[in-house]
């Protein structure tokens, strides 16, 4: 006679207790209201608005990245800002600064005629600025390492530095036929023209990939500037647009009409270049507030990593 084995009755207290994750560390806020969420675990919710926490765990807020990854990104704000600011300086004002660096030359070596070699030391000068800018381009458009996080359009950032890059690279090119032939001083056409069509548009990609990093902190007045550099890009690059287009069209027109245009021919490319320095003004001070804001993330994230004891990802 088979005896049949009695399972005893599962005890209640016995049974297995849901696993619950550890309180979050200091740092951590609400991706709605910024409520600090610091104590609380991801299964609840924020005491403030009701956000499930585990939203803001998931959303794309900088403290979450690496802090190398951080570190990267302030340094190439920082170069951008700076390295544009030096570029558009040595630019601008290389027609005074030509002139008194031969004449230093020239009381130096007392040897008379020395204008090339003081363009071609301006020119070495505004070189170095262009590369500093350039490095701060290529860092601010790095790869986003979370992409589950990414917000936005991915082509976003690589057409941004390839465009100004090349736009760039251009522009050094034209200055270099500029120091060849001086014949080039008086193209307007070609010395500012030409790269706006490029620089212009890609400074307006690069504001974008900014103010998505003010949007996603909540920085909303940082965001608002963003976008009206965007705009003014974007409205430069619409009148170099129509200055090639009334450029082209303007002997066809009849008399009254090519009146307007040539008043309108006179009258963009200042406009043009007008809007452009809106732009880079709007430009430098969003940026020198992204590199202290980017640096203040990077602070929070290695703190919120030293508290939980870990490199990546969070346990929580």
């Amino acid at each position: 006679m088979t005896t049949e084995p009695i399972n005893p009755t599962p005890d209640p207290d016995s049974s297995p207790s849901p696993v619950v994750s550890p309180p979050l560390p200091w740092g951590i806020t609400c991706c709605k209201c910024n409520y600090e969420l610091h104590g609380l675990t991801r299964e609840s919710f924020c005491p403030e608005c009701a956000t499930p926490i585990e939203t803001s765990l998931k959303s794309d807020a900088l403290i979450f990245a690496s802090p190398e990854f951080l570190r990267k990104l302030r340094i190439g704000a920082e170069m951008t800002t700076w390295g544009a600011f030096a570029w558009v300086i040595v630019a601008a004002f290389a027609w005074v600064l030509q002139p008194v660096l031969s004449s230093i030359i020239e009381f130096l070596t007392q040897a008379p005629d020395l204008d090339v070699l003081a363009g071609a030391l301006i020119y070495l000068i505004h070189f170095a600025t262009a590369l500093v800018l350039v490095r701060g381009i290529w860092l601010l458009t790095i790869y986003d390492e979370r992409p589950e996080r990414t917000q936005g359009k991915k082509w976003i950032r690589p057409t941004a530095r390839w465009v100004l890059l090349i736009s760039y690279g251009i522009q050094e090119f034209l200055l270099v036929l500029v120091l060849l032939d001086p014949f080039y001083f008086s193209s307007f056409l070609s010395i500012v023209f030409i790269p706006l069509i490029a620089i212009a548009p890609g400074w307006a990609l690069l504001l974008v990939v900014v103010a998505g990093y003010y949007k996603r902190g909540r920085v909303h007045r940082l965001e608002l500037w963003s976008r009206v550099a965007v705009g003014s890009a974007i409205a430069s690059t619409s009148l170099v647009a129509i200055f090639f287009f009334l450029a082209l069209m303007g002997p066809l027109l009849p008399g009254p009409m090519l009146f307007a245009a040539g008043l309108g021919l006179g009258l963009i490319p200042l406009a043009s270049l007008a809007l452009l320095g809106l732009t880079l003004l709007i430009a430098f001070i969003v940026f020198v507030e992204l590199g202290s804001w980017i640096n203040k993330a990077r602070i929070r994230s290695e703190a919120i990593r030293a508290e939980v004891r870990t490199d990546s990802p969070f346990p929580f």
